[in-house]
């Protein structure tokens, strides 16, 4: 059984594929280098945020966004992974075409789960920190025309961003049943913010400030690739399976990354001292946080 809560659509496009939807929209594909970290750049957050920016308003058919949710899901499947939150924006898929993102949503949930095979595969729909609530309201209006297989909000972003702007959607999507995850202490102290104001029952990232007691969806290489976490070796993820924490081990964006779910497995083990039956543990630990 391996679970993954934290799986970025908009980081999952196969380099290939995002070649292939550049020509069809008349767009000179960008190299490689471009999309995915590379040795001897910087590891900063900005910089690995900036891997996407190709990727913005690149879509220009219902087919093509279709594509990269089936991919996903099969990468994940091949991946060993037998339970899936899939997070994606709704929005940042509709921009070129001006389609409707609560037709974008559909299309993506109902591709990716005729990919899914065995495999369970849930969504968590994304809101922008650093967009203003009127350009994240549709993504929300999204989430909530596909539930239930939307089971919760995800608010990413440069952290460095307030999300107060936020906070009107994201209590509107509490009353319409929808769970509360966020990326925070990513880039600095903002985990007792997340849980505290804004009711996040989950945390992506966090390694800045772990607080005992929150579910946290750990991503070892992300970490390293934005420089939350330069040692894996002292990575906090031990710390906190030990103290009996709900973790989850995640690729975050693999694409951008250029890893697998497999892969982080590995550094688990080789860094961090995680035996099988740790990892199996893990995996309980995360199931019981999922948002099903």
């Amino acid at each position: 059984m391996r679970v993954e809560l934290h799986r970025h659509l908009e980081g999952s496009v196969r380099y290939s594929t995002y070649s292939a939807i550049a020509r069809e929209a008349g767009i000179a594909p960008v190299p490689r280098r471009a999309l995915t970290v590379v040795p001897g750049e910087p590891r900063t957050l900005p910089r690995f945020l900036s891997k996407f920016a190709p990727l913005r308003g690149l879509y220009p058919s219902r087919a093509a966004i279709e594509r990269v949710a089936r991919e996903a899901v099969e990468d994940a499947a091949r991946d060993g992974v037998t339970y899936l939150e899939l997070r994606f924006s709704p929005v940042h898929f509709a921009r070129r075409m001006s389609f409707d993102p609560v037709d974008v949503a559909g299309w993506i949930i109902r591709s990716a789960r005729r990919a899914a095979g065995a495999m369970t595969v849930n969504f968590l729909v994304t809101l922008g920190r650093d967009f203003d609530a009127r350009t994240n309201a549709p993504s929300l209006d999204a989430a909530i025309a596909h539930r239930p297989a939307v089971v919760g909000l995800d608010v990413a972003g440069d952290e460095r961003a307030s999300m107060r702007h936020l906070e009107p959607l994201l209590r509107r999507g509490r009353r319409a049943g929808l769970r509360l995850t966020v990326h925070a202490g990513e880039a600095g102290p903002t985990v007792r913010e997340a849980v505290e104001r804004y009711g996040a029952e989950r945390i992506g990232h966090g390694v800045r400030q772990p607080i005992p007691g929150v579910a946290y969806e750990i991503c070892l290489t992300s970490n390293r690739h934005t420089g939350a976490w330069r040692d894996l070796r002292t990575h906090p993820l031990r710390r906190l399976f030990d103290g009996g924490c709900a973790v989850s081990i995640n690729t975050d964006d693999p694409a951008i990354s250029g890893i697998d779910l497999r892969h982080e497995y590995r550094i688990a083990r080789r860094e961090l001292g995680f035996t099988r039956a740790e990892l199996e543990e893990l995996n309980r630990r995360a199931l019981r946080s999922a948002f099903r």
